[in-house]
């Protein structure tokens, strides 16, 4: 039943996003109407990009970056890759800090180098191999602001740390192998529930912003492999990415 599979794939992709863009906007759910009247409705003044409260969706694109932990768990850099699609929140305390947190689908993809010194995770040789993990994050910040910004977000830089909880995790293989009755055949394996990985994941993160367009810097703090696997490397730590904010 291939539709039923590729539904079952997409599910832990559809619990996040329910979470992260239904859960916290109180105009999702729906409200009796007992009595309908036009009404002009006060202006909200601290409710803004430069005011005491602010809330915008935000979408990012980045790249693992740094070394493994040794020899046998290298990446490709450039196809490996993290998208995240997410909901922040902003506390203006003065003019100079505010604060905030972010809920944050992320979907972080590993290439894994194919070479003779491969032992992550284990040395069998595809044609293509990636490490795929769906997180839940939720993050905390200070936002320091700089210069003046009128009704905008301005010249800011983000200090955080955030959690991850890992819904699920994918090792996926791609190989071409040889049948009698075809000249090539491609095939694609896919393995779950991965009991090497660790279920949730620590780090910090930079940001330095000027209005919706901010430039990302994560690292890693926590392993990505459990206690139990302790001849398994680590993969990079580092995050270089971008993100643009919607609103």
């Amino acid at each position: 039943m291939p539709v039923c599979r590729k539904f079952r794939s997409m599910k832990p992709l559809i619990f996040i996003l329910i979470i992260i863009f239904l859960f916290p906007v109180r105009e999702a759910f729906s409200q009796e109407v007992l009595l309908e009247k036009e009404v002009e409705l006060p202006r909200r003044t601290d409710f803004g990009r430069n005011s005491r409260r602010f809330s915008h969706f935000y979408l990012g694109y980045g790249f693992p970056a740094g070394p493994s932990e040794f020899e046998g768990a290298d990446i490709r850099y450039i196809r490996s890759r993290q998208v995240v699609a997410g909901r922040r929140y902003k506390y203006k305390f003065t003019e100079v800090l505010s604060g905030g947190y972010d809920l944050e689908y992320r979907k972080t993809s590993f290439d894994l180098d194919q070479n003779s010194e491969k032992i992550f995770p284990n040395s069998r040789l595809h044609e293509k191999e990636l490490l795929i993990l769906h997180q839940a994050v939720a993050g905390l910040y200070f936002r320091i602001n700089s210069g003046k910004r009128g009704d905008y977000m301005g010249t800011f830089i983000d200090l955080g740390a955030d959690a991850a909880w890992l819904v699920e995790g994918k090792h996926v293989v791609f190989d071409t192998g040889i049948d009698p009755a075809f000249e090539a055949v491609k095939s694609k394996t896919v393995y779950k529930k991965l009991k090497y990985l660790n279920s949730f994941f620590y780090g910090a993160n930079v940001r330095v912003g000027r209005n919706r367009y901010l430039l990302t810097v994560q690292y890693r703090l926590s392993m990505l492999t459990g206690k139990d696997y302790p001849a398994y490397p680590d993969l990079p730590r580092w995050t270089f990415g971008l993100q643009i904010g919607i609103y």
